[in-house]
């Protein structure tokens, strides 16, 4: 896969086979047509626009989903859309079947340079993948940065701009500069920006950045154009793991945490 941020027409057709990633995926889009669903993996899905209906084959269980709501199916099943949207195919993963949404309007948790970010679809247990809502409200200019893992995005409300350099590697301080930059003062950032790719966002682009990528993302002065993407992350380093989730740390005896108690914890699951 190229190392630059990688943008895609939202067509009905596979965008990007990404099996040969260390976390196997594959991201589809959706207009006004069928996906058959193969249970090879765990698929998470984004209603942008209309309507949609989700089949779970193995539990024949259907379910008709609107506009900014979203998906987990773990095994086989379909989904038939009226409108535009993506899937996301973590291959080999064993999710946990989950609707949700519509995504609300503000982020739940801080981010960095003003944004803020809502998990989605959480890791079932830590290193899991998960699914994210990232809001960027207006005059927003992220300091540039990378991601350990590939990162799938699809813009699903207002606009702005990914930031790429288009050669060498930006300095720690080249960086804070950048995001101290005013977004309305195009003339001061001009002469700066001939250093970098800048790529067009907008309600519908879905993109791919590979492990690794220097990005940064940038929205304007329009007045209530908050940017919101949905971000799916292949991995994660957080989540519960089978010493350490709500059920064992709050189950005491004699006034000791279970997750202390090694002796009488579940060995096996079955």
């Amino acid at each position: 896969m190229t190392n630059n941020f990688i943008k895609y027409e939202l067509t009905h057709d596979v965008l990007a086979d990404m099996t040969d990633d260390q976390h196997p995926t594959i991201l589809r889009g959706m207009v006004n047509d069928r996906w058959e669903l193969e249970d090879n993996g765990t698929h998470m899905g984004y209603i942008l626009e209309g309507t949609a209906i989700l089949i779970n084959n193995k539990t024949d269980i259907n379910i008709e989903l609107q506009a900014g709501m979203y998906f987990q199916l773990p095994n086989d099943g379909s989904v038939n859309i009226n409108g535009r949207g993506i899937v996301i195919t973590r291959i080999n993963y064993d999710g946990i079947f989950k609707v949700g949404g519509p995504i609300e309007d503000k982020g739940r948790m801080k981010y960095i340079d003003g944004c803020t970010d809502t998990l989605l679809l959480d890791p079932v247990l830590l290193g899991d993948p998960c699914l994210n809502a990232l809001y960027f409200i207006p005059n927003i200019l992220q300091t540039q940065h990378t991601h350990p893992s590939m990162r799938v995005g699809i813009v699903v409300q207002g606009r702005g701009e990914c930031i790429i350099p288009k050669a060498g590697t930006l300095t720690f301080e080249d960086s804070r500069y950048l995001a101290s930059i005013d977004p309305r003062d195009r003339d001061q950032t001009e002469e700066f920006f001939e250093l970098f790719n800048r790529i067009e966002l907008k309600v519908g682009t879905t993109f791919v950045i590979p492990a690794n990528c220097c990005h940064s993302f940038r929205t304007f002065a329009d007045k209530e154009n908050t940017m919101i993407v949905v971000a799916y992350h292949p991995d994660s380093d957080f989540g519960p793991t089978h010493e350490n989730h709500p059920m064992i740390n709050r189950t005491w005896v004699d006034g000791v945490s279970a997750n202390k108690i090694n002796e009488i914890q579940t060995k096996e699951l079955t």
